[in-house]
């Protein structure tokens, strides 16, 4: 296995708004990626809407309609111009190529729940996106159960529940600095 170069690393903090948990029948609604360097420094950020079809978006349960409703993408979505799953593959695929190191995959996917829920939809309806993505990757949901675990208790960082993409991985990055700043110390 080869050595990660933590120098070139950069984690592709994403979030993706979807018809539900499950990528049988569903689709992407919402993509949000801010691309940092291993000090978490913001290198660019990248967001689309994407339109899955009608036929995906009248099969959505009551409750991803009803929570998508209040935010209002599922109107968003439905508006002239907005790029279907292909088209918002490429872009995606091409905001993160900028970012690689030649032909080596350099990214790592960041995120909460990022290996349930972000990567399969990843692979289902952007393959060419996940390709410019290394299979390692950073889990902030993860991190939070251990802190639980080796402390007694969660941590009290809040979020505010907004259920948009660029929000939520703002405060996923937020989550991650606080959370690693009560769990690791600094090298001295």
């Amino acid at each position: 296995m080869t050595k990660m170069d933590y120098n070139t690393l950069r984690f592709a903090w994403t979030d993706l708004e979807t018809t539900g948990t499950e990528t049988k029948g569903g689709g992407i609604l919402e993509i949000a990626s801010i691309i940092t360097d291993r000090h978490f420094n913001i290198l660019e950020s990248f967001e689309t809407l994407v339109y899955p079809g009608e036929k995906v978006l009248s099969n959505i349960n009551a409750f991803v309609t009803d929570m998508h409703t209040k935010n209002g993408l599922l109107k968003s979505v439905r508006s002239l111009g907005v790029p279907n799953q292909t088209e918002a593959d490429e872009k995606f695929s091409e905001f993160l190529s900028r970012h690689n190191q030649g032909d080596r995959t350099n990214i790592l996917l960041a995120g909460n729940s990022v290996a349930a829920v972000d990567f399969p939809f990843l692979k289902e309806f952007a393959p060419k996106s996940k390709e410019q993505l290394h299979y390692r990757s950073l889990d902030v949901t993860s991190l939070r159960i251990s802190a639980g675990i080796h402390f007694g208790d969660d941590t009290d960082f809040e979020k505010s529940g907004s259920h948009r993409a660029l929000d939520d991985i703002r405060e996923c990055i937020e989550e991650f600095r606080y959370v690693s700043a009560q769990v690791f110390k600094p090298k001295k």
